[in-house]
């Protein structure tokens, strides 16, 4: 079977894996996904026009001494093939020890030798293969510490939400009490966690399921949205066994935002 080398991350993909073709000065090239298409479009000689990770002269035949261990935040990652990418990259420098990518985290771990590399040159070899670092005032655990804050903000506006469909079940369900329009009440509370606050959640699990993966984003959106659908289908009358709607907010709260402490501080 014929393959093609996506010219953007690099990636071996065959005509049945490409997401898409692009044809620029009569040759047709094919991508792993949408990303690296847009990026090649934006600028072709970019890519094509880079000699693979060329070392300059000066930097040749040094062996390296004492090492320092840096963190650089890389943006443009869309897929494992990308990781390779970078580290095919920098490893090729001769000051580098040694390079780690973290896919999820978007941070790439470096050892370095910088009498020999300059961090400059660790940079500037990213940026030539078409990623871009993330030039931030603040440092990675400030940044970690502002994504953390965002997301507790959410898991308030989504415990606001969500007290108000416990109580309701519990005049239900111990007391017998059902006030007027109750089902509508349940699907719109449902439906505010779960695309309001909970939205991250179920982007992060689209994501993972565009590139192939399943992670605990996917089993809870999965989890969430069918049982908002079993509110919603109760709601117009399509006879279902048994619906869930008044927990559908409950894996988003709980699960989903929550979660992210530990995501970031873990970064």
């Amino acid at each position: 079977m014929e393959t093609f080398k996506d010219p953007v991350c690099g990636m071996e993909i065959t005509k049945d894996q490409e997401a898409g073709q692009f044809e620029y000065k009569g040759t047709t090239y094919h991508f792993c996904n949408t990303s690296c298409l847009e990026k090649f479009k934006a600028d072709p000689e970019k890519f094509l026009g880079q000699p693979e990770f060329s070392v300059p002269e000066k930097m040749k035949e040094k062996k390296i001494t004492k090492t320092e261990n840096i963190t650089l935040p890389v943006a443009g990652m869309s897929c494992a093939s990308c990781v390779l990418t970078i580290e095919k990259a920098v490893n090729s420098l001769p000051g580098v020890d040694n390079v780690s990518v973290n896919f999820a985290a978007e941070k790439a771990i470096i050892d370095y030798d910088k009498k020999i590399t300059g961090l400059e040159d660790i940079k500037n070899i990213i940026r030539s293969v078409g990623y871009e670092i993330k030039e931030e005032k603040e440092g990675l655990e400030d940044r970690a510490e502002i994504v953390w804050q965002k997301a507790k903000s959410r898991l308030y506006i989504a415990w606001a939400i969500t007290i108000p469909i416990i109580i309701l079940m519990v005049l239900e369900m111990i007391f017998g009490i059902m006030i007027p329009y109750f089902h509508w009440f349940m699907v719109l509370f449902g439906a505010s966690v779960v695309l309001v606050p909970g939205f991250e959640t179920l982007k992060a699990g689209f994501n993972s399921v565009r590139h192939g993966s399943a992670s605990m984003d996917v089993l809870i959106g999965m989890g969430t949205m069918a049982a908002l659908l079993t509110g919603v289908l109760k709601l117009i009358n399509i006879p279902v066994h048994v619906h869930y709607i008044k927990v559908s907010c409950m894996p988003c709260t709980l699960g989903g935002i929550s979660r992210k402490k530990s995501c970031y501080r873990q970064q």
